[in-house]
């Protein structure tokens, strides 16, 4: 769908909103990447997003990412990165 508010949706880790509401055609309109920041933190093979644990985040060595519809489309999402640390001092701009 081409249009804001038709595919909108949250980012999950496990049972804990990573993002909320996101809906990308009307954040950056269409043929635009959107790019979202989730900071987690991993302790114990248990998962924390801004401390609170988030049941099932973590499952066999594996982290569990899924998306909640909230739109009348499908979320779409082309890729995930994850790194070590925090994100600061982690990205130069020339």
């Amino acid at each position: 769908m081409r249009a804001p508010r038709k595919r909108i949706f949250n980012v999950m880790l496990g049972n804990c909103v990573g993002e909320q509401g996101i809906d990308v055609f009307e954040k950056v309109g269409r043929f635009a990447a959107y790019d979202s920041y989730i900071e987690f933190e991993l302790r114990n093979n248990n998962v924390f997003v801004k401390g609170e644990l988030c049941k099932g985040a973590f499952i066999n060595n594996k982290l569990r990412v899924f998306y909640t519809k909230i739109g009348v489309d499908n979320p779409m999402v082309d890729a995930i990165v994850l790194y070590e640390g925090g994100l600061s001092g982690r990205f130069s701009y020339y």
